[in-house]
């Protein structure tokens, strides 16, 4: 985990809108123009999924998924490669610095020499019961059993910003955040030590770009934002950040739970609203955490990739080339084709398909396809839901039919 310690507050950034010497490609605004459907893989990925154990990554390969980026924090560093991971290993040492009463402290930072340090250290502080010697330490691989067919990239759950409630993720970024102590039994933010990111979020969000392992490929994932009282306004300033801020979670498994009236798709207003102002929002579909391990297990992003790699799929995520899906096996677009004349769909089983623009549902019908001609002046985005008996519902990205608005 080596490239976590470059990381940081201290790395030399790139410009907002550079990618090297090249400016960043806007988002992607015909996502699947260009795709071989009869050729294609799709392979089941997600970029909110908290895996901290050896039984939930069984547990995850077991229900089909294959590219992992799992998404854990406290801190907010990624458990990548898994292999290399052990178990509370980031609360000996931590590779990445820290933020400490709003100044940065660059890392690596050696928590048990802090702590115990005779002229600055609290060791007396905390409770008795947690006094142990050595007072932190690593324990063994916490994933001893890697299952066969993976694909892995870095990512993790970036919170606490000073000007936001939001949860991010960044698939494909190896920048880390926070610190360990998430019960506050070390006292780290008694002492002035930031649980989170403690930063503003503009300012992170340039360490999270910059610590992207793929120049072409993944970026920044807006987590649960109706969760997060996100208000739309504020998520368009979000998008028109950087190109790079994919888009957010329109479905969050977490999210639905205990909530009867909410729903499978309770994010669709949201994301319909600022498609509805010419912007591409990518849409992310996703299990999270609380409960998502125990029955059926929701969410997915099914990456549309010509070979099983790494950065492929990282691609897949940047171009927008994938379409969600509860729960991943049930059911697959077989086409999805948009010209300038209209849409056209197509499914490997019979179910209910819907057309939606910014007018609401334009079209639907049961069956295996479906087709729909633009009328004039033309929409300004579309996209499609697909409902099945099974239970299973997928949902293409929008394509965007006219001008994106200016920065």
């Amino acid at each position: 985990m080596q490239i976590q310690s470059q990381i940081g507050v201290g790395v030399a950034l790139v410009a907002s809108l550079l990618i090297g010497d090249e400016p960043v490609p806007e988002r992607n605004r015909q996502p699947y123009a260009g795709i071989d459907w009869a050729k294609v893989q799709h392979v089941q990925g997600t970029t909110h999924a908290h895996v901290n154990n050896q039984e939930r990554l069984d547990r995850v390969h077991r229900d089909g998924l294959r590219f992992l980026t799992v998404t854990n924090y406290y801190p907010s560093a990624p458990y990548w490669p898994l292999r290399e991971v052990r178990a509370g290993q980031f609360r000996p040492q931590q590779a990445h610095g820290a933020m400490r009463n709003g100044k940065w402290i660059p890392g690596p930072i050696d928590w048990n020499a802090l702590i115990t340090d005779p002229e600055e250290g609290w060791l007396g502080e905390i409770p008795e019961e947690f006094r142990t010697r050595p007072l932190l330490k690593a324990g063994e691989r916490l994933f001893p059993r890697i299952p066969a067919g993976i694909l892995e990239a870095p990512n993790a759950e970036h919170h606490g910003f000073t000007d936001t409630g939001a949860h991010i993720n960044s698939p494909g970024s190896a920048f880390a955040s926070g610190t360990f102590d998430v019960k506050r039994r070390y006292l780290l933010e008694k002492k002035g030590f930031a649980r989170g990111s403690g930063r503003p979020w503009r300012d992170v969000y340039k360490d999270m770009l910059a610590g992207l392992i793929c120049p072409e490929g993944g970026g920044i994932v807006i987590n649960h934002p109706i969760s997060s009282k996100l208000k739309q306004q504020f998520v368009l300033g979000m998008l028109d950040f950087d190109p790079r801020v994919l888009g957010m979670e329109i479905f969050n498994h977490s999210c639905v739970k205990g909530r009867p009236n909410a729903s499978c798709a309770e994010n669709e207003a949201l994301w319909d609203g600022i498609l509805a102002t010419g912007r591409q929002c990518f849409g992310f579909f996703v299990p999270d955490w609380q409960h998502c391990f125990e029955g059926v297990w929701m969410g997915r992003c099914l990456l549309l990739v010509d070979e099983f790699d790494r950065d492929a799929c990282l691609r897949a995520y940047r171009n927008g080339a994938f379409y969600g899906a509860l729960l991943g096996d049930r059911l697959r677009f077989t086409k999805l084709a948009v010209t300038a004349k209209g849409i056209e769909v197509a499914l490997d089983k019979p179910a209910r398909i819907v057309i939606l623009t910014e007018k609401g549902i334009v079209s639907q019908d049961e069956g295996r396809g479906l087709g729909w001609e633009f009328p004039e002046p033309k929409p300004v985005f579309v996209r499609v839901r697909v409902e099945h008996e099974s239970g299973e519902r997928l949902y293409s990205q929008p394509t965007m039919l006219g001008p994106a608005p200016k920065r």
